[in-house]
């Protein structure tokens, strides 16, 4: 192990990587300059329900729109560490033939597009439960899209990737089967190959009064960067509004207040990334 966790992963996803049997994890925080506008995800939003339930329903519109905003949230991303979309040690692997990636909850598929178009030479594979993501993103032909339920077994055998990637799934993932998920990315994962994940410190830092009557209704309520906010509020507008006492005209007006709010204060958030190397 590399070392202790600087609190920087959700408890559940850090603990879980942690404590798998994954030797030389890896930490990396996002530096003072990669601090980005934010407001922090909710633990408490139904992002999936108990893995026993007959479906698993995407809480958030799974159409054109919020493509678009996963686009401009992985740009955010990309940029706060300095351009970089992995950071295991890899490069030159995945410029020569033959390495095979897995991208875990992949969503329209942005992520997936660009390493599949930085590295043509790799195989990239994207899983997501929700199949109406896919189609929103033209993708190279070394990617291919696969539906599937995370909390289900992967259906990929053993050893299969080189690196497996994970985004913005921890507050998806129910804290107990957090360390039986990052299991099944490791069993995929070749001897010698990577798994990472990326995730949001779930803490919102100078967050002012009015952000807070948003963001105060049950915990945090959104994730990611000023860009996001906006429509991503209207997303959880209906939400807020049956745990808050607020008229819909109120909440409306609260949103655009609180976008000038957000520069006044310099709210932000912090995201993170860890890797870790399966013994090989």
């Amino acid at each position: 192990m590399a070392g202790e966790v600087p609190s920087p992963l959700p408890a559940a996803a850090a603990a879980a990587l942690l404590s798998s049997p994954v030797p030389s994890v890896s930490l990396a925080a996002a530096s003072p300059s990669s601090s980005m506008a934010t407001a922090a995800g909710n633990s408490r939003l139904a992002f999936h329900p108990a893995p026993d339930d007959a479906e698993t329903p995407y809480p958030l519109p799974a159409d054109l729109k919020e493509s678009d905003r996963l686009r401009v949230q992985h740009e955010a991303i990309k940029h706060a560490f300095s351009g970089r979309i992995f950071h295991t040690p890899q490069h030159a692997l995945f410029e020569a033939a033959g390495a095979t990636i897995l991208d875990v909850g992949c969503g329209p598929g942005i992520w997936t597009r660009e390493f599949a178009t930085t590295f043509p030479n790799c195989q990239v594979i994207g899983i997501d439960m929700n199949t109406t993501f896919f189609g929103f993103i033209d993708m190279p032909e070394n990617v291919k899209l696969v539906h599937h339920n995370v909390f289900e077994k992967l259906p990929f055998p053993d050893n299969t990737f080189d690196l497996v990637f994970q985004r913005a799934l921890a507050m998806a993932v129910p804290k107990a089967m957090m360390t039986g998920l990052v299991q099944e990315l490791k069993r995929v994962t070749k001897p010698g190959g990577y798994i990472q994940l990326v995730e949001p410190y779930m803490k919102v830092i100078r967050c002012g009064p009015l952000a807070k009557k948003i963001i105060n209704w049950g915990g945090i309520v959104g994730s990611h960067f000023a860009l996001n906010f906006r429509e991503l509020y209207k997303v959880l507008k209906s939400e807020v509004l049956s745990r808050r006492d607020i008229t819909s005209e109120e909440y409306d007006q609260l949103v655009e207040d609180s976008m000038t709010e957000y520069a006044t204060y310099k709210t932000y958030g912090n995201w993170f990334y860890a890797f870790g190397q399966v013994p090989g």
